[in-house]
């Protein structure tokens, strides 16, 4: 019994990590027509990693090139002039079998004819 809770209690926190190997952030979450965004994504470094995606959807985007399991873990990227109907916030890590993960983060652009855009 206390195997088999053991075994549970890895693959729980197996999963968990699986989930932190690509997180996103957006300082600030809200942002006035024309302001400026930081985006920070964390990519756990791994062989199979090839390039990372980040920006605001429906606005813009930039990809880098990763070097694997040395390629460093934290990217951050500042947007300028986030226009009205922009967001969210995101990041898409490739692998070398084209396989690609995409998280998001929070991002509204207030200010929009009285309204956010989301």
């Amino acid at each position: 019994m206390r195997t088999r809770l053991l075994l549970v209690a890895l693959f729980v926190a197996s999963l968990a990590a699986a989930d932190n190997k690509l997180t996103v952030r957006s300082v600030p979450a809200f942002v006035q027509p024309g302001g400026a965004v930081r985006i920070t994504c964390r990519v756990q470094p791994d062989a199979e990693n090839r390039k990372v995606e980040f920006g605001v959807d429906g606005y813009t985007s930039s990809t880098r090139d990763l070097d694997g399991e040395s390629a460093r873990i934290t990217h951050e990227w500042t947007f300028e002039h986030v226009p009205c109907g922009a967001g969210p916030a995101f990041c898409t890590v490739t692998r070398a079998d084209r396989k690609s993960r995409r998280v998001v983060a929070p991002l509204e652009v207030v200010g929009c004819d009285g309204t956010s855009s989301h």
